[in-house]
C-alpha cells in the first residue's frame, strides 16, 4: 500500500468508515483561513481573502472594485419555469424538490429548506465534509447583522418611522454580549475581541490585541492605539494589521485551533511511502474533499454540485441501468471534463437524489467554454443504449454551481431521434431524449471522439466492455458487463456467481453491489419475480387468483376492488374479555 493512515482501527470495515470516524472524533473546530483565489479581488490586509459564499451577496467584500458582485444581475433576472422553484439568489430547481428534505437542500442559498429564522445545522459545524454542509452559501439574519454597516431586512414603518437592522445604531453598542468574543470585529479598532484568545500563554493588557506574524506564526501583543491609525505597523518588514474598512467574517479571519488541529483543514491527512524495503517516507500529503485544493487544501475549487434524481416508466421498473454523468465543454475536441458512473435500479433508488461532483480540468476554468452537463443510459445486463440527457450549465461567473434537476430514462424499445448530421465522420448523430433546443451530438464509434468524432484513441477496456469516450486523462471510459468492474472491466465479480440459494431464491437476479451506492456491507441485491420479495426474493406474496368460466362474455374493462372487512362486533367482544 502506497498510502497510510494513523487513524484506523480494527471496527473499521472500509474507507468510508475510517473518514466518518475520524470527522466524528476529531471534530474541527478551526476557522482555518480558506481563500478562492480565481476572482481579481482584494479583500483587507494580507492574510485576508475573499471567499466563494461572498460571491453574489448583495455585498461588495472586494475593496478595490466591485468585482464580487459584477455579473450578479443575470441571476436576478432569471426566470424559472412552472414546474420550477426559484431560489432566493434566483436559480431554478425543480418544484418537486421544494422542502423534500431539510438535511439537504437544493438551492444553494438554502431558501428551498430554511427560513430566515433558521440557522446553519449544527452538523455543519467542524464535522465530515458533505453535500449538505460544503457547498452552501448560508446567509441568515441573526443579531450579529445588527449595526454591522450592512442593511439587511427589508424597511418597515414602525410607529410612522422607517426603520431597518441599521436604525438607532447609536443605542447599539458594537462590544455587547452578542458581538462578544465571536470572532468577528464588529468594533472599529475591534474592542469586543480583545482578551478572547484562551489558547495563547502570552498574556495581552486589556487595551492590546493578540497578534499572529503570518510567515512564522509567532504571537505578539498590538496597542489598540495602533489600530486603523494610517499606520502599518511591521516587524522584520512583516505585516501585523493594517487599516481596513472591511466588516470581517468569520470565514476570513485567522484562528489558532484550540484543539486538535487540522493540518489539511478539511482533508485528511496522508502517509505516502515512496520505498518499502528501506522504510523511507515523504512529509504528510493532504487527501481533499471535492470543495478544496492545495497542498493543506487551503484553497477553495470551482465545482459543478449536481444533484439528480431519476424516472423510470413502469417497462423499466426491474431493468438495472448504467448511468455516465459527464462534465463536458463546447471545444472541438468535446473534451470530459470530470465523470461519474454508477448503477441505477428503479425499484429500488426511484426516491434516491443522487448528489454528484464534477471538477474542471483547469484552475481557473477556460470562461471562454460553453459547459454543459452530458448523461449517457444504457441497460447494465445488456450494454444496450437508451439515450442521452443534456443539461446547460448557466451562470459561469459562479465558482460553485449547485444544480438539481429530475431526469426521465427513455422507455424501452422507444426509436431514438436520429439526426443528419455530414460531420460525424466516425460516429453517429443522435438528438437528445430531453432535447433542450433540439441540441443534438455525434455519437462516436469506439476508438473516435471530439466533437465530430475525428480524434483517434486507443480504447483499453475489456473485450466484452462496451467503450463510449476518453476522460481529458486519456483514459478510456468503459461500461462493464455485469459481472466486472475496475476502469477496464477487468476484475471479474464472483459474488453472484455462488449458489443461488445463498444469494437470490425463486429465480431473482442476483445484481452485485455498486461500491459508488453502496455505505452498507451488502455484498449484492435481487431484482425478485412477481410474486416474490425480500431481500433475497424469499417472501412469497399474498395473491389472489381469479378465474371466469367459458361461457361468460367478459367486457373489456374490468374493474376490481378489494374491501377489507372488520367486526365491530367482534372487537368489542374482544375488549369486554
Amino acid at each position: 500500500c502506497q498510502y497510510e493512515m494513523n487513524y484506523y482501527n480494527e471496527s473499521q470495515l472500509s474507507l468510508y468508515d475510517i473518514i466518518h470516524d475520524y470527522y466524528n472524533r476529531y471534530l474541527s473546530n478551526s476557522t482555518f483561513l480558506t481563500c478562492y483565489i480565481h476572482l481579481q479581488c482584494i479583500r483587507g490586509p494580507s492574510p485576508l481573502c475573499i471567499n466563494w459564499r461572498e460571491i453574489c451577496d448583495e455585498r461588495v467584500n472586494c475593496i478595490d472594485g466591485k468585482f464580487d458582485e459584477e455579473h450578479c444581475w443575470q441571476l436576478e433576472i432569471n426566470e424559472c419555469n412552472d414546474n420550477e422553484y426559484r431560489c432566493t439568489n434566483g436559480q431554478c430547481i425543480p418544484k418537486s424538490f421544494f422542502r423534500d428534505n431539510r438535511d439537504i437542500p437544493d438551492c444553494i442559498d438554502t431558501s428551498d429548506e430554511y427560513g430566515i429564522e433558521d440557522s446553519r445545522p449544527s452538523e455543519c459545524y467542524g464535522g465530515e465534509p458533505s453535500f449538505k454542509c460544503e457547498d452552501i452559501g448560508y446567509t441568515f439574519y441573526t443579531l450579529l447583522n445588527v449595526c454591522d454597516g450592512f442593511v439587511e431586512v427589508i424597511p418597515k414603518r414602525i410607529e410612522g418611522k422607517i426603520e431597518t437592522d441599521e436604525t438607532e445604531c447609536e443605542q447599539w453598542s458594537c462590544n455587547n454580549i452578542y458581538t462578544y468574543c465571536d470572532g468577528i470585529w464588529n468594533c472599529p479598532r475591534g474592542e469586543d475581541e480583545i482578551g478572547c484568545y484562551s489558547f495563547s500563554k502570552l498574556n495581552c493588557s486589556l487595551d492590546h490585541h493578540l497578534c499572529v506574524l503570518p510567515n512564522r506564526n509567532r504571537l505578539v501583543c498590538l496597542s489598540i492605539e495602533k489600530i486603523n491609525d494610517d499606520v502599518i505597523d511591521t516587524e522584520n518588514n512583516h505585516v501585523f494589521l493594517n487599516k481596513t474598512n472591511t466588516v470581517l467574517s468569520k470565514l476570513t479571519i485567522l484562528e489558532t485551533p484550540q484543539k486538535h488541529q487540522h493540518k489539511c483543514h478539511r482533508g485528511l491527512d496522508l502517509r505516502v511511502w515512496l520505498n518499502d524495503e528501506k522504510n523511507l517516507t515523504t512529509k504528510n500529503t493532504c487527501l481533499c474533499p471535492p470543495s478544496y485544493y492545495g497542498n493543506q487544501c487551503q484553497y477553495e475549487n470551482q465545482q459543478v454540485s449536481l444533484t439528480i434524481k431519476f424516472q423510470a416508466l413502469s417497462d423499466s421498473w426491474s431493468t438495472l441501468f448504467a448511468i455516465i454523468i459527464s462534465l463536458i465543454d463546447g471545444s472541438e475536441e468535446r473534451i470530459i471534463r470530470s465523470y461519474e458512473q454508477f448503477t441505477y435500479l428503479s425499484s429500488r433508488d426511484c426516491k434516491i437524489k443522487f448528489n454528484i461532483y464534477l471538477l474542471y480540468l483547469t484552475r481557473p476554468k477556460d470562461l471562454t467554454q460553453n459547459y454543459q452537463i452530458h448523461i449517457d443510459i444504457y441497460e447494465k445486463m445488456s450494454l444496450i443504449y437508451r439515450g442521452s440527457l443534456l443539461y446547460p450549465i448557466k451562470f459561469s461567473f459562479l465558482p460553485v454551481q449547485r444544480l438539481a434537476y429530475i431526469a426521465i430514462i427513455p422507455r424501452h424499445n422507444e426509436k431514438l431521434q436520429s439526426c443528419s448530421n455530414s460531420h460525424c465522420i466516425h460516429g453517429k448523430c443522435i438528438a437528445y431524449y430531453n432535447n433542450p433546443q433540439n441540441n443534438t451530438f455525434c455519437q462516436c464509434y469506439p476508438g473516435w471522439s471530439g466533437r465530430y468524432c475525428a480524434i483517434p484513441y486507443t480504447c483499453t477496456c475489456s473485450s466484452d466492455s462496451i467503450c463510449i469516450g476518453v476522460s481529458a486523462y486519456n483514459r478510456s471510459i468503459c461500461i462493464c458487463p455485469i459481472n466486472k468492474f475496475g476502469y477496464q472491466c477487468l476484475i471479474a465479480k464472483t459474488i453472484c456467481q455462488m449458489n443461488n440459494n445463498l444469494t437470490c431464491q425463486h429465480g431473482g437476479q442476483c445484481i452485485p453491489a455498486d461500491e459508488y451506492m453502496s455505505t452498507s456491507n451488502k455484498k449484492f441485491s435481487c431484482i425478485c419475480p412477481k410474486g416474490y420479495s425480500g431481500d433475497r426474493c424469499e417472501i412469497v406474496d399474498n395473491k389472489i387468483i381469479l378465474t371466469f368460466e367459458d361461457y361468460m362474455v367478459l367486457s373489456q374493462s374490468i374493474f376490481i376492488h378489494f374491501i377489507a372487512m372488520t367486526s365491530i362486533l367482534t372487537g368489542i367482544a374482544r375488549r369486554r374479555n
